[in-house]
């Protein structure tokens, strides 16, 4: 959830009910002439799924000849399909990096703006396969294995995340910590973690995890730049908050609304109710 009131928000989007969510009375009729059309979703709240909603309505497919029933079963399909695919942007996302697609010595910069996010003071270098790396490749501070807090490695995001891993390759003593922000530049720190390890970290790796409902940059160091312990990052992954946008009352979202327009539009265009006996 982006910054601002923090009211709910419905998402919903149309689909075919599924015959186990039918009555029993109506089951055979589900397989046989009639065609239940729901509407659901969840009621997000701070960017998290609360309450789960289905609406469902039946649409009786009754017509004169076959192509007629064909024709509507299609556009019901169509209407589903749109609904979904309108309703998409309402659930997070992780993308995660190896750093196998660089090339060591070089500035990652905006490499992977297209995914979401910018490093500043980083570059690509080679680890020969440490313990814990995924592959050959990973990044460091410009030019040196041991960086303090004063000069950290830092992750830019395009959008707020939620949560932000990042493996820390032959940590010692001089350990490893991240820190995020709710800002890209200044802002208010919303989370921290940190490890350390022992002598000069040979053979050893950690895992380090911040979450927050809106983070917008990391910044990634030793706890201290001196000791000669010198440590290498990989693994790097985020997972996008949830898409929901700020609105001062509770209310749909614009293609939520569209979705659940159509989809009333269908029960109402190409239906007719019958009442069951």
């Amino acid at each position: 959830m982006q910054n601002g009131p923090n009211w709910p928000v419905l998402h919903f989007c149309p689909s075919f009910c599924s015959s186990s969510s039918i009555p029993a009375p109506r089951c055979q009729l589900f397989m046989s002439q009639q065609l239940w059309l729901c509407v659901h979703g969840s009621l997000f709240f701070r960017g998290v799924a609360c309450v789960y909603v289905k609406l469902c309505t039946i649409c009786n497919f009754l017509p004169v000849n076959p192509k007629e029933n064909s024709m509507r079963r299609f556009l019901a399909v169509v209407v589903m399909a749109l609904g979904w695919l309108m309703c998409a942007p309402a659930f997070a996302q992780t993308v995660s990096l190896n750093f196998e697609d660089g090339t060591s010595g070089t500035a990652v910069g905006s490499f992977y703006s297209a995914q979401g996010v910018t490093f500043s003071s980083a570059e690509w270098i080679g680890h020969g396969g440490l313990a814990g790396g995924s592959g050959t490749l990973g990044i460091r501070y410009p030019g040196t294995y041991q960086w303090g807090p004063a000069n950290p490695v830092i992750a830019t995001f395009s959008t707020p995340v939620s949560t932000v891993s990042v493996v820390g390759l032959d940590i010692g003593v001089q350990g490893l910590v991240m820190t995020a922000y709710d800002a890209a530049v200044g802002g208010t720190q919303v989370a921290t973690q940190q490890v350390a390890g022992t002598d000069v970290g040979v053979g050893l790796f950690y895992t380090l995890t911040v979450a927050s409902a809106n983070i917008r940059r990391v910044e990634i160091s030793q706890l201290t730049q001196e000791g000669g312990d010198g440590i290498v990052l990989d693994d790097f992954s985020f997972t996008r908050a949830a898409v929901a946008p700020a609105v001062p009352v509770p209310t749909l979202s614009p293609g939520a609304l569209v979705g659940l327009a159509l989809a009333l539009a269908c029960a109402a265009l190409f239906t007719r109710r019958r009442v069951l006996r």
